[in-house]
């Protein structure tokens, strides 16, 4: 973006607006825009489809489900608001794969490896992980490859 973010800053609001995200990977550098990649807790995960009524739903196809992302989507646009323009999230990807020390996403004390996910996150973005998108701060986030 050109102008120092707090990455931390912006993934902990996200984290404490919804109970469903355990982690969160802001991106920045080398790029005009932020994204952000978002993990689910899987346990809050079942509780949240019960409390939908959406037990039906196995995990990886809620997790793709529009209802969670107009739901991750009202999340960011809320966070968004309180943010300087060129901290905005303008991208995000809902990961169903969860962050483990075995897939050298988390170190040993539980941080996540910055470098590893923007690795693995260029590498999904071609076969895997859904994207949205925000164009021109609107309230839609869409889908894109």
């Amino acid at each position: 973006t050109g102008k120092y973010i707090n990455p931390v800053q912006i993934e902990n609001k996200i984290i404490n607006s919804l109970s469903l995200i355990s982690y969160v990977c802001v991106i920045g550098k080398n790029k005009k825009f932020i994204s952000a990649v978002i993990f689910i807790d899987f346990d809050m995960l079942k509780i949240f489809k019960n409390r939908m009524k959406m037990e039906k739903y196995n995990d990886i196809d809620f997790i793709k489900s529009d209802l969670l992302k107009k739901k991750v989507t009202k999340i960011i646009n809320k966070v968004n608001i309180g943010l300087n323009p060129w901290e905005r999230v303008v991208e995000f990807s809902i990961s169903d794969k969860n962050p483990t020390i075995a897939n050298n996403i988390l170190t040993p004390s539980m941080k996540l490896r910055r470098n590893m996910i923007i690795k693995k996150n260029i590498e999904m973005a071609k076969d895997e992980l859904p994207f949205w998108s925000q164009e021109n701060n609107t309230e839609n986030l869409f889908y894109f490859l």
